[in-house]
């Protein structure tokens, strides 16, 4: 759409046809292919909308109405890719996003990748998978060993196991946080048993993808886009067992860095790459909310000082919550998760916190 003053462009062949040159119905005779227009149209919005770019920047719009005819016409992934790739050159800056998501979309995932189940048989999937058959529940705790401190991992956390018992036995919870995991591994849980319910949960609160970025304590580790990827199937593989089950996503929690210290050892500290990687990971993630049956929520700032320093009387490994910062980590997700079982929860509710952790950790 252009207003009054605004300068047109100049003038362009139309769009419903496009002259593409490897088709030829003769040597040197390109092939004219026509397509719908109205289809055309809708894909180069669907580039403009996903890259928040406005239909009015007349180029931009221009280019991605030319490159969804060819992708239209020939539905090749490369092209794709190029479509992403001008998005970034005239587009905004969030269209970065967009192009990592098409990337790792069009890869087909393997063995390895976050998005690929990795088998991870152990005697706690084993005791789960048991307890999933036999019981009913209503809450459903999926996570890596931040999720099972909340009763389940003993040791130093053994008082954690307060938490559980004041905040989610009431509610009919079951805690399928694995220690050290990843969302490879949680992947694989759930296609083995750990979403075998007899009745479908209510809600399940996920939070995962802190480890898959762990370059101290791990080969391969993957990047933010690959970690969302990730996090995308395995919500897909709750929504395709249990459709009516609600989910919550918690972005990932922060980390602290080489320049602060632990109170609780043994201190995880991690490197800028893993920090800036959970970083935008965690904030990735809140594209998969739908308003409808997926949700996300940011309780970053519970852990973090004013300056965007971990306060290690809440996360005293700068990695894991401590007694103190699990209760107020729980009491800042219940007002959400109590509205998602009483399905009260409006789209426009869900808490997104703006950035807590500066620009400085990249």
């Amino acid at each position: 759409m252009q207003t009054s003053g605004q300068a047109r462009g100049p003038s362009l062949l139309p769009l419903h046809t496009l002259r593409l040159a490897p088709h030829t119905s003769q040597p040197g005779h390109p092939t004219l292919l026509p397509t719908p227009w109205p289809l055309i149209r809708h894909s180069a919005l669907w580039f403009l909308h996903r890259g928040n770019i406005s239909e009015d920047n007349g180029y931009t719009f221009l280019i991605a109405s030319r490159l969804a005819t060819v992708i239209v016409a020939t539905m090749r992934p490369a092209l794709l890719l190029s479509v992403s790739l001008l998005l970034v050159v005239f587009g905004s800056s969030e269209s970065n996003n967009l192009v990592a998501e098409t990337q790792v979309n069009w890869q087909k995932p393997e063995l390895g990748d976050a998005d690929f189940p990795l088998p991870s048989p152990s005697p706690r999937h084993d005791q789960k998978v048991k307890e999933v058959r036999d019981g009913s529940y209503d809450v459903v705790l999926v996570g890596d060993s931040i999720t099972q401190t909340l009763g389940e991992l003993g040791g130093k956390y053994e008082p954690m196991k307060k938490v559980w018992n004041r905040h989610f036995a009431p509610l009919n919870a079951i805690n399928l946080g694995h220690n050290g995991y990843r969302t490879e591994q949680i992947l694989w849980n759930m296609q083995n048993g750990e979403l075998d319910f007899k009745r479908a949960p209510k809600v399940v609160m996920l939070l995962i993808g802190t480890n898959n970025a762990d370059d101290r304590n791990f080969k391969r580790v993957h990047t933010a886009e690959q970690i969302f990827a990730g996090t995308k199937v395995i919500v897909q593989t709750i929504r395709k067992r249990h459709p009516e089950t609600r989910i919550l996503i918690l972005r990932i929690f922060p980390r602290g860095g080489d320049d602060e210290q632990g109170i609780s050892p043994p201190s995880f500290n991690s490197s800028p790459t893993c920090i800036e990687i959970c970083r935008r990971a965690g904030k990735l993630t809140s594209r998969l909310a739908d308003g409808e049956k997926v949700f996300w929520l940011d309780v970053n700032h519970v852990f973090l000082q004013t300056d965007g320093s971990i306060n290690t009387e809440l996360m005293w490994d700068l990695l894991h919550p401590s007694p103190a910062g699990a209760e107020l980590w729980v009491k800042a997700v219940m007002p959400t998760l109590r509205k998602l079982l009483k399905d009260e929860l409006e789209p426009e509710n869900q808490s997104r916190e703006p950035e807590t952790r500066p620009k400085s950790d990249k």
